[in-house]
Parts: structure tokens; sequence; C-alpha cells
């Protein structure tokens, strides 16, 4: 029997608290978004455009997905048939360093501290900035309510109109300050203060009132991620806390053993699923039963360098970066041992030569192991005959 909790929010209605929504656009490395998952209600998020590079940072909605290129501009992709509003980005937006996806709308946060807002299939005016707003540093897109964060630490929320939207999601707590990062879902708000505290508001039905229930002593925190079901926070020391899934809906909440012991560098909360990336640029999900699984937790086998991850409804998207994967150039003259190295994205490092009669000019020795991934243009050091 399908429970309640889905009955009331179909993927097509999901809150994306979603990282990239901070990241800036001046000085990121670039790289090319991956995605996976969307077996069912797919409408192309998943289909990244095959030229699409140069990208920062990405977003992952319910039926759409977003990326922010170097240059400051968005691309969007998704959003089949007459659901295009969230696709239709403005003419001429440009100067962007920040972008977050929600359910029915996209948000992009440009450098002079304006907010553009475009989609809102839904019309519950989360796409009507307020007249005004400036000065902000980071934007969070909801279902029915958007987010922004201002230079002062202060939180603006808007949309939400008195109606089954509005369960108290925009009702930032009167005083709050010291906010260094935000997000947003269908039901309730989060903020991450500097001192390492969360805060929640909203959660305005009593069925979702876990979502606001932040863990006791929770502290430490460097990042938060917020999905429609449930809440993620990043410790300092790499480790991930979860809360607010009622005992229907348990999965995004338990938390795979390995990230108990590995570092975490970044979260992302999608529909009943969770994505956690690694230091070493691998990705790590969960939360995915036969009932909810589009195959957005199937991480694909080879994903390496990834540098930032967003959650959605159906899709996972990852930013990828270029690797050194260490090939085996042992048994290689020098000169083709170092164009392989080239081709795998690593350089030539120390070059040490030793008495070898019958190997001259050929590789005895790598200081890398082959299959290492390691960052572009890592040094490998060899021994050579001579």
């Amino acid at each position: 029997m399908t429970s309640r909790r889905f009955r009331l929010l179909p993927p097509a209605a999901l809150a994306a608290g979603l990282l990239g929504a901070v990241a800036s656009a001046q000085g990121s490395p670039s790289g090319k978004p991956v995605a996976w998952g969307c077996r069912h209600f797919n409408y192309g998020q998943c289909s990244v455009p095959r030229r699409l590079s140069g990208v920062v940072a990405v977003a992952a909605g319910a039926s759409h997905s977003l990326a922010l290129r170097r240059d400051g501009t968005v691309a969007a992709w998704g959003c089949k048939g007459d659901d295009n509003w969230q696709c239709d980005v403005p003419f001429g937006l440009s100067r962007v360093t920040a972008i977050s996806a929600g359910a029915y709308h996209s948000l992009a946060l440009r450098s002079s501290g304006t907010v553009v807002g475009w989609g809102c299939r839904s019309n519950f005016d989360q796409c009507a900035v307020p007249s005004g707003l400036t000065g902000v540093v980071a934007v969070a897109a909801g279902t029915f309510h958007s987010l922004a964060l201002r230079t002062d630490g202060t939180v603006v929320a808007w949309g939400c109109q008195p109606d089954s939207a509005d369960k108290g999601q925009c009702d930032v707590p009167a005083g709050l300050t010291g906010v260094k990062a935000i997000a947003a879902a269908q039901y309730d708000s989060l903020a991450l203060k500097r001192d390492g505290t969360v805060v929640a508001w909203g959660c305005g039905e009593p069925y979702y009132s876990a979502l606001c229930q932040v863990p006791a002593g929770l502290n430490g925190v460097i990042a938060i991620a917020a999905g429609p079901y449930h809440s993620l926070a990043l410790r300092r020391d790499g480790t991930v806390v979860a809360w607010g899934c009622g005992i229907d809906n348990p999965d995004p909440c338990d938390l795979p053993e390995p990230l108990t012991r590995a570092h975490v560098t970044a979260i992302a909360a999608g529909l009943s699923y969770s994505l956690a990336l690694r230091r070493n640029g691998t990705v790590v999900a969960w939360g995915c039963d036969l009932e909810k699984s589009a195959g957005q937790c199937n991480v694909p086998r080879r994903l390496v360098g990834v540098t930032a991850i967003a959650a959605g409804g159906v899709q996972s998207l990852a930013l990828t970066m270029p690797r050194c994967v260490v090939p085996r150039v042992i048994g290689m003259q020098l000169r083709a041992a170092a164009r392989k190295l080239a081709r795998s994205r690593c350089r030539t490092g120390v070059v040490r030569r030793i008495p070898a009669r019958h190997a001259s000019g050929t590789v005895l020795f790598q200081t890398r192991l082959p299959g290492r991934v390691l960052p572009p243009g890592t040094r490998v050091g060899v021994v050579v005959g001579r």
C-alpha cells in the first residue's frame, strides 16, 4: 500500500534543496555535468546537453536541471511538453553567480546581489522577487517558496500564499541573524548559522513536524540540504546527520555505514533519497527503495573526479572535473610513457636514470600506482634505465 506521504507529493512536486546553490562562477574550476536516474517521469532532465561545458555549478529540480557556466550564463534542460516554464531561462540573463532549482521554478543570483526567478507553473508567487531586494549572497528554491540570504546574515522569504501551500516555511523566525547558508524544501526552510548550528521553520502540518525537529546538540555544521521528506547536515568532521524521516519512509535517513568513516565534503537531498560527495571525488547515494527508485541511487560505476552534486525528483547530477587516472607505463620507452601520461591528464614528474644495460630508455619503476585517480596534472615520477 502506498504511504500517505507519497500520495500527497508526486515527483513533479519536489522541492530541491540543492548543492551548487552558493557556488561562485568566478575562480571556480569548470567541468561537465553527469546525470543519472530518470527511469520514470523522464522529462529529459537526465539528458545533459551534449556541448555543455565550462560548468561551475549544477542544480536539480523535479522535472528540470540547471547548470551555471563559468561565463555567468545559465543552461536548463528537461521540461518536455507543456511543462517547460522552468527551462525558459530569461533572455539576456548573465553575470550569474549562483543557481537553485525548485519544483516549479528556478532562481539565479546575479553578481549585483539581485535575484531573478522564472518558471512558477503553480503561480504561488515564488518567482515574485520582493521589490528592492539587494545584497543577496545565496538563494534557495523550494516547492512553493523562495529564500534569499543577505550580506548581513538575515533571510528573506517569499511565495507561500495563504492556502494549502502555506506551511509556515516563509515565516522566518524573528531575530534570525548570523546565517551563512540556506536550504528550502516543500514544507520547511533551513538556515545554517555561523556558529555551526541549524535553525528550521515551517512544518505547519503535524504529519511533517519532524522536518523542523533539528537533532538536539547538533553543532559543527558546515553545510545543509533540504528534501521534501528529510533534511541533511554535514559536520566539520566530515560526518553526516539526517532527520525528518517518518516511520513509513526511513530510507533517506538511514545513513550507509561507510559514511561514518569516510570524509564527506558535500551533501544533497532529493525526493526520498540522499547524495554525499566524498573527499576522493566519488559519490554515495542511499534511500531509493524499489517503490521510489527511478535509478537516481545507481551511481555510475566509473564516476570519479566529482566536485559538486545535486539531487532532484528522479535525477541525480554530478559536476565532474577531468582527472589524472594514472596509467601503467612500466616497460615503455620514456617518450611513449610521457605521451601516455599526458593522454591520461597526468604529467611526467622527476625522471631518474639508473644503470640498466638491457633496458636503456625503458621505464623500470613509477612513483604512482596505476589506476589511482588524482587531480589533473599530477606529476608521476619514473625511473628509467640507461
